[in-house]
């Protein structure tokens, strides 16, 4: 079981990369989730971990699935686009 920096780190890294890939500034994805910039910030910084209402939003956003934003991020190491 994965602890809660692990959890934090794991959704950062995998977000960030998501953001890389689509071409999306943070603020893209706070318009797409209708989540507030600041709390995208923290998420991708690993300083949240988001609720699951935010996570499904986030997930929904990129069009991965929920477990996609939270594995461990070597196991993502391909995004699909």
């Amino acid at each position: 079981m994965q602890s809660d920096e692990q959890v934090k780190g794991n959704i950062a890294a995998n977000v960030r990369r998501l953001l890389t890939a689509r071409g999306w500034s943070q603020f893209d994805l706070s318009r797409k989730t209708g989540e507030k910039q600041p709390t995208i910030n923290r998420i991708c910084n690993g300083k949240n971990i988001p609720s699951a209402a935010i996570l499904s939003r986030i997930a929904e956003a990129f069009d991965v699935s929920i477990d996609r934003l939270v594995a461990d991020s070597q196991e993502n190491s391909t995004v699909a686009s």
